[in-house]
C-alpha cells in the first residue's frame, strides 16, 4: 500500500497493521515514492537480489505480495487480444480474455511469481481499450478486465523501463533485429536473472520472443 507523508505521521499505526499483515508501505512525497516499510527478516537468495535490484531503481515491488484471485477471463469478437498486442508477453493477456490456451496461462501465472516490464500493462490497457472502441469488447468487459489488472499489478513484480533496460534491449534490437517492444520485454527478463544470478523462466506466446529469449540463454516456456 501507499501512504504519503502526512497521512504516515496521523495514522502510524495503521501502517505498522498493514507491514505485520504482510503488506509492504511504500511513503510517498509529492506522490513520489521515497522509502519502503516492511517487515524485518533476513533477507536471503532471490529475495536479497530483489531488494538490490529496488534499490538501484530497477524494480518496482509487489505491493501485494500473494497469488492472483481467481478470475474468468472474459470473452472478445474478433481476432484474439493477445494477436492485438502481439508485442508483449501473451500470458498475461490470455488470463484476461478467453482465448486459446488461456487455461494454461492461467496455470503458469499460478506456478511462477510473475515479474514483467512495466511497459506490458500500457500495451494491456491500450489494447483492451482499442477492441472497446471497436466494439469488439463491451464496456462491462472492459471494466471488469481493468478493475482485475488493477489488483493484480499490485502482486506482480515490475522491471522498470530504466537506462540499464533500454541501453540491453537496444543492443538486442541491433543484434537481433526484433521489435522495440520485444527487446524492452527480453532485456527485462535478461536484466532479472542477471540480478539474480541464475537463470529465470521467460513465458511467452509470441514466436519472435521466444527466438530472441533463446538466444540471450533465458530459459523459455512456450505458450501455445
Amino acid at each position: 500500500m501507499k501512504m504519503g507523508l502526512r497521512e504516515a505521521n496521523q495514522k502510524f499505526s495503521k501502517a505498522i497493521k498493514a507491514v505485520k499483515a504482510g503488506e509492504e508501505v511504500i511513503l510517498t512525497e509529492r506522490g513520489k515514492p521515497i522509502a519502503v516499510i516492511r517487515a524485518l527478516g533476513r533477507a536471503t537468495g532471490d529475495e536479497a537480489a530483489l531488494r538490490r535490484l529496488e534499490a538501484a531503481g530497477v524494480l518496482r515491488r509487489a505491493t501485494k505480495p500473494g497469488p492472483m484471485v481467481p478470475f474468468r477471463p472474459v470473452r472478445i469478437k474478433g481476432e484474439p487480444l493477445s494477436e492485438t498486442i502481439r508485442k508483449m508477453r501473451g500470458e498475461v493477456v490470455k488470463r484476461y480474455v478467453n482465448e486459446p490456451a488461456s487455461l494454461r496461462a492461467r496455470d503458469l501465472l499460478r506456478r511462477f511469481r510473475p515479474v514483467s516490464s512495466a511497459v506490458a500493462l500500457v500495451e494491456l490497457s491500450s489494447a483492451v481499450r482499442r477492441r472497446t472502441n471497436a466494439g469488439e469488447l463491451s464496456e462491462a468487459a472492459m471494466t471488469a478486465v481493468l478493475r482485475r489488472v488493477d489488483d493484480d499489478r499490485r502482486r506482480w513484480e515490475l522491471i522498470g523501463v530504466t537506462a540499464p533496460v533500454l541501453n540491453r534491449a537496444e543492443a538486442l534490437a541491433l543484434e537481433l533485429g526484433i521489435a522495440a517492444l520485444d527487446a524492452i520485454h527480453v532485456a527485462s527478463a535478461a536484466t532479472l536473472a542477471e540480478g539474480l544470478g541464475r537463470h529465470v523462466v521467460f513465458v511467452t506466446a509470441d514466436a519472435r520472443q521466444r527466438e530472441a529469449a533463446a538466444r540471450v540463454n533465458l530459459e523459455v516456456v512456450w505458450v501455445e
